[in-house]
């Protein structure tokens, strides 16, 4: 019998198996990383679609509560000052945005909910502008445009789709964010008589417990006079009223 002693190579045969092994490992670990932050990615745009589809949904409130015929809002000839007339629309990632494809689609949606209801919600464009027109200057930074659509509620059973009795309408905000992403918000804002009361303003339902009721105890904000514009001072860390 003869005994085979000679290990000569066996080195380098464990050590191209350890490279291997550790290759693998480090691929892992930058598939990880790569997933790991394109999750963070999406997130983050996700929530500044949120977020601009939110703030365009604030803006239009305001403008409503200026307005001094919401007929002519339903009707259309009255548009928010959150507008960006009839130049070339974009969304972040350079695709045309086509309002009344997207005013078909909300209205779709709207009477696949609704039915053949005569007093279903008739969809109609009120505030469209990317999210850097909400404020002047560069305060923006975020890319994405929000579009703002108005309806009747479909409480009121007069059969009229634009027009306005009982002083409640109902808002559909969506935004298009960077990398595709794309959120919608939907509130019902309801017009009181008087704007002095503690109570007076708006009242916005966002879900089925959640209510964003404005109070009034000062002349703040008050329809038909400029908005103000609240901004953080970065040196001192306090709120400017401008």
């Amino acid at each position: 019998m003869m005994c085979i002693t000679d290990e000569r190579g066996s080195a380098l045969v464990i050590t191209l198996m350890g490279t291997v092994l550790l290759t693998v490992l480090g691929v892992a670990l930058l598939l990880n990383a790569t997933t790991e932050t394109m999750i963070s990615a999406n997130y983050r745009t996700a929530q500044e679609a949120m977020y601009g589809a939110d703030a365009g949904l604030e803006r239009s409130i305001q403008d409503l509560l200026r307005a001094g015929d919401w007929n002519a809002v339903l009707a259309g000839s009255e548009k928010s000052t959150f507008v960006d007339g009839d130049q070339d629309r974009r969304a972040p990632d350079g695709s045309p945005v086509d309002l009344v494809a997207l005013t078909a689609a909300v209205q779709g949606d709207s009477d696949a909910r609704y039915g053949a209801d005569p007093n279903r919600p008739m969809w109609t464009p009120y505030a469209h502008a990317t999210l850097s027109q909400l404020l002047p200057g560069d305060a923006i930074l975020t890319r994405g445009y929000v579009v703002v659509w108005v309806a009747d509620d479909s409480a009121e059973v007069d059969g009229d789709q634009k027009s306005d009795t009982n002083g409640i309408l109902l808002l559909h905000a969506e935004a298009l964010g960077e990398g595709g992403s794309r959120k919608a918000v939907e509130a019902t804002v309801s017009k009181s008589g008087s704007t002095a009361s503690n109570d007076d303003g708006y009242t916005g339902q966002r879900g089925l417990g959640e209510q964003n009721r404005r109070s009034r105890l000062h002349d703040v904000q008050t329809p038909g006079q400029a908005l103000t514009r609240m901004q953080m001072d970065l040196a001192t860390g306090g709120m400017v009223v401008q």
